[in-house]
């Protein structure tokens, strides 16, 4: 199946994204050219900043109910690996300035989830402990990666986020129709959009600001890229309105 995707498409370059599990969930075509591409000839490695990660994810449904309470991150015990030293010439931030970053925005974007998401839990995934944020570095640009296991009102299911700049390496799908893509006052551009796949219901929201700051947050209604099981439930553990109010606020910025 591999091989046929590939002479249909053409070989995927390196990226954070998993092709062989997204083959496996039926979704190479929808997510790595429509949604999170990664541009051709594109060189992109993983520095590690706890443990490893992997992209992917799903979101709930467009009206779904609000919560209200405190989230509390769930004790879960990962192995992690001393992480590797940036390349000398490869991305376009000193290795202990993307560290730094990193663990900044790790604990910036568990304080955002709580906050818009006051009801859920926070749990580790297949990528690590919650919203463990990771530094990609590409040829030409960087972007910071993360994700966490949600459970709530809603359901339960995978969460994850990305936080860069746009580049012709990492260049997420942009407002295509009018259905799908709004913009705000400032300038802000919001795309959402939902994919289904048998019983796998994921929500994109991707949102570019003003400032140069691309947020590309996905909800899924079971454990996201690397998990092959069905929903646990038919909506995404997160509605778009919170997976909106998450990518606008301003905290999330590298």
């Amino acid at each position: 199946m591999k091989a046929e995707f590939d002479a249909a498409i053409g070989v995927v370059p390196a990226s954070p994204i998993d092709v062989d599990r997204l083959i496996a969930r039926g979704r190479r075509r929808s997510v790595v050219r429509r949604v999170a591409s990664v541009g051709a000839g594109s060189g992109v490695a993983v520095v590690a900043v706890g443990v490893a990660i992997v992209a992917g994810g799903s979101a709930p449904k467009a009206n779904a109910p609000g919560a209200g309470g405190q989230a509390t991150a769930s004790p879960s015990p990962v192995t992690s690996k001393a992480p590797p030293q940036v390349p000398n010439g490869k991305g376009s931030t000193p290795a202990g300035q993307a560290s730094a970053a990193a663990s900044h925005l790790s604990q910036v974007v568990k304080d955002v989830v709580r906050q818009r998401a006051p009801r859920y839990t926070l749990s580790a995934g297949a990528d690590g402990s919650p919203f463990t944020m990771r530094y990609l570095f590409y040829s030409g640009n960087d972007s910071y990666f993360g994700s966490a296991d949600l459970k709530g009102p809603t359901g339960e299911g995978n969460v994850s986020l990305n936080v860069g700049r746009r580049s012709t390496d990492w260049n997420p799908m942009n407002c295509g129709t009018a259905s799908e893509c709004t913009t705000e006052a400032d300038g802000t551009t919001i795309l959402r959009r939902e994919i289904h796949e048998g019983t796998v219901a994921d929500n994109y929201v991707i949102v570019d600001r003003p400032d140069g700051i691309t947020i590309l947050i996905v909800s899924a209604n079971q454990g996201g890229q690397t998990d092959t099981s069905p929903g646990k439930q038919a909506d995404p553990v997160l509605p778009f309105d919170t997976l909106v109010a998450i990518a606008l606020d301003p905290r999330l910025t590298v």
